[in-house]
This record gives C-alpha cells, structure tokens and sequence, in this order.
C-alpha cells in the first residue's frame, strides 16, 4: 500500500484536499486527531499533550496497513507535532523526532498556505504561516524526502495529484 502524506501548515487546505483525493479514488484517509484532540481540550495544551497526539496519531495510520486498499491518504504526520513543537515550544519530544525519521512516506505533498486564512478556534497563527511553510520545506529538503509543492486552487491541486497518481498507477 502506499502511503501518501498531505502536509503543510494551518489553513492550508491539507484536510480539505485529503478528504477530496479520499472521496475520488474510494481509499481510506487518515485524518488529523489533533483536531479532536485539542477540541476536548479546549486549547489548553502543553508539549506531554503532542506526545499524547503522536501516540495516537501514529497508532491510527499503523492501523490502515491491513486494509485492501492501493494507497492511503495521510492527512498530517509527525513533521506537523515536530514543527509546531519547535515553533512554540523550542524543542522535540523524541517520541516525535524518532517517529518523523522513520516514518517514510511514498509521496509527500506540501501545501502552500496560499488560500486566505480562514479563523476557527483550533487555530493559533495566522500571521506566520508563509514562515512555518518554509520549514516545513526545509525539513523535507534536508531529510530527502520525496515531495511535491502543490500551490494554486484546491480544484489545482487536487488535479496536480491526480496526474501524478496516474503516472504511478
């Protein structure tokens, strides 16, 4: 099965893009379980609280391994907990570093926080997502990992990924 990453900073159109791509080829997402995770929480969170998210986050995708399915949609990973994490709090839980290392996506798509920012309660930054996206880049630059940049519209995207499937198919 191959496992494909959609990530990006806050408002970026990741989630939006993840269920469409989903929908489109009737394959199994994994969405973001901070979302739920942080609205129980009401936003009071600290860095044992990213753990907590990884560990379930993580449990989650594992969880898609068995099904019957050509690939999976990933909607977030570890590299979203480990920038976040450095971002606002100056430092990597292992758990969260290991699990960025070793986690190893087929594809990986980088959205481009070009859609206008959009406030809701889960989100902490409006100001700084150009900043965030350039680490992002960064981290799959300097870690050598296969990515793409998607920029433009959701509808441009969403075909930006479905051409590149279907060279691989």
């Amino acid at each position: 099965m191959l496992k494909i990453l959609i990530t990006g900073p806050e408002c970026s159109g990741k989630t939006s893009l993840t269920i469409a791509l989903a929908r489109h080829y009737k394959v199994p997402l994994v969405p973001e379980l901070a979302r739920a995770y942080l609205t129980v929480r009401t936003m009071n969170y600290d860095r044992q609280d990213l753990v907590e998210i990884a560990e379930n986050q993580l449990a989650l995708e594992d969880s898609c391994d068995a099904l019957p399915a050509p690939f999976v949609f990933i909607d977030t990973s570890m590299l979203v907990l480990k920038i976040w994490s450095e971002y606002k709090y100056g430092g990597v839980n292992d758990l969260i570093e290991q699990s960025f290392q070793e986690r190893i996506y087929d594809l990986c798509f980088l959205c481009q926080p070009v859609e206008p920012y959009v406030p809701e309660s889960l989100r902490e930054n409006p100001n700084d997502r150009w900043s965030l996206y350039y680490l992002y880049l960064k981290e799959l630059w300097l870690n050598k990992r296969n990515h793409r940049i998607l920029e433009g519209t959701l509808e441009q995207r969403f075909e930006s990924v479905v051409s590149l499937i279907s060279q691989i198919e």
